[in-house]
């Protein structure tokens, strides 16, 4: 019987890949982008989701040289799942757009699932986690061509709340209250249309979505618990796109400290000092000066 990995997409399809001693995480990467047609592939990867974890978002990023067996043969392997993602997010989902449609539109689809299943949940306000939803809502009934007049009790009934709203949302606001505040919300969206603009159109809806998603500190970042050499302490750093690389100082309301921009820093070395940690050792210009 041939060996099978199974890989989750963010449009809620699964693709089977068989493999053998050879195939490796690239191999499975370049045949979903010719499947899904996707020219900007370099945002792309393989991740793995352990579905024992309590945190929604953490996934451990592939490496391309890997084989799918030794994937296999890792401790607890029966407790992970395979997805393809974006994981290298891009600075401007519009530019996205304009340069591949169907990468935009595969990382709309991630950025709702992210938000639905509160993989943002550490920083993610009760209010933002509303305005997505609305905008959310918004986006389906144009897409669908419903009518003018959007209704939340229809939307209801056709596709169900769990679709556009934080899981946590839904558990703790009562039914009537949740319809109440989407239909506020939905009403705040016509403020975000160009005069003479009856309403978003889909694409707006998507574009404005992303622009919300996009400013959360940890917004296609990675989370890695430190000892800081300079001060002996230990730290939780964040590094990503809006932080660049930062120690995050409250973890409750997600307080960062910049350590460095990204274009700040001029030399990175990584050394392998054990058989599960590494030092890190950044080169960073501060007012044309060098810093390590």
């Amino acid at each position: 019987m041939p060996n099978v990995l199974k890989v989750f997409l963010e449009n809620g399809q699964t693709k089977s890949f068989k493999y053998d001693n050879k195939t490796t995480v690239k191999d499975v990467v370049q045949s979903l982008q010719e499947k899904l047609n996707i020219s900007c592939g370099h945002h792309f990867c393989l991740v793995l989701q352990n579905m024992k974890s309590t945190t929604p978002g953490k996934m451990v990023l592939l490496q391309e040289g890997e084989t799918l067996a030794e994937l296999a043969a890792r401790p607890g392997a029966r407790h992970f799942r395979c997805l393809f993602r974006v994981a290298y997010v891009p600075r401007d989902a519009y530019e996205l757009l304009k340069e591949d449609p169907i990468s935009f539109e595969y990382f709309y689809m991630q950025c709702c699932n992210d938000v639905v299943h509160e993989r943002f949940a550490s920083e993610m306000k009760y209010d933002t986690a509303l305005r997505l939803a609305a905008l959310h809502i918004q986006q389906h009934a144009v897409s669908n061509n419903m009518a003018a007049k959007i209704s939340i009790k229809a939307i209801e009934k056709e596709s169900g709340l769990d679709k556009f709203v934080a899981h946590s949302l839904l558990e703790n606001m009562k039914p009537k209250d949740l319809r109440k505040m989407l239909a506020q919300y939905l009403k705040l969206n016509q403020n975000l249309t160009a005069p003479g603009q009856k309403q978003l159109t889909a694409l707006q809806a998507k574009l404005h979505y992303m622009k919300i998603v996009s400013e959360l500190k940890t917004f296609g970042s990675r989370v890695f618990m430190v000892t800081l050499l300079d001060q002996r302490s230990e730290a939780m750093v964040l590094v990503g796109p809006r932080a660049g690389v930062s120690v995050v100082t409250n973890i409750k309301s997600y307080t960062l400290s910049q350590l460095a921009d990204f274009d700040q820093i001029e030399n990175l070395k990584v050394t392998k000092e054990g058989e599960n940690m590494h030092r890190v050792d950044l080169s960073v210009k501060v007012n044309n000066k060098m810093e390590s």
